[in-house]
């Protein structure tokens, strides 16, 4: 069994922090949003006080994208749009061809490059909290995390436009 780690947010706070913690409940990984007013928001991933990387999500494009660049080079995570599952591919950087799945109701995810297994996540749905275990598997970890943070940032794109078209007036 490899590294345990898990992700909580509260409901609603995931625009301006969300934290990696390891199995001692100890802060491993925080990711943090700058937004601005003429571009897409910048989210910067911090292991302790060091900026190990950011990524932005492209605007406009046929073909979800997220930019990626720091400790690992620069790279693309690139969401296929005419799935049942969830399905994120990599383009460039350390681990070229790589992919993110995950099933229809976006609770079980994995992390692979080829045959080799890098992570598997899965989510506590029963839960005040929004909550992501992940078993790192293989290295980089960062790589993982980065996987993560863009997955996690997905689901809650997709529940928050959700609520938005369901007529509750919120928007998260």
């Amino acid at each position: 069994m490899g590294r345990v780690l898990s992700m909580t947010n509260k409901l609603w706070s995931m625009r301006e922090r969300l934290e990696i913690r390891d199995e001692n409940d100890v802060i491993v990984y925080v990711l943090e949003s700058r937004h601005s007013w003429f571009a897409p928001a910048k989210w910067m991933i911090f292991r302790g006080d060091e900026e190990v990387g950011t990524f932005r999500h492209k605007l406009f494009s046929w073909v979800p994208t997220w930019h990626v660049s720091g400790a690992l080079g620069e790279f693309k995570f690139k969401q296929k749009v005419f799935s049942s599952k969830h399905h994120i591919y990599v383009e460039d950087g350390p681990l070229p061809g790589a992919v993110v799945t995950g099933n229809f109701w976006g609770t079980q995810f994995s992390v692979t490059d080829g045959d080799r297994a890098l992570a598997r996540a899965q989510a506590h749905v029963m839960t005040i909290r929004n909550k992501v275990s992940i078993e790192i598997l293989g290295e980089p970890e960062l790589f993982v995390v980065f996987a993560m943070f863009i997955v996690q940032l997905i689901r809650f794109e997709k529940k928050s436009s959700s609520s938005t078209t369901s007529g509750t007036g919120r928007y998260t």
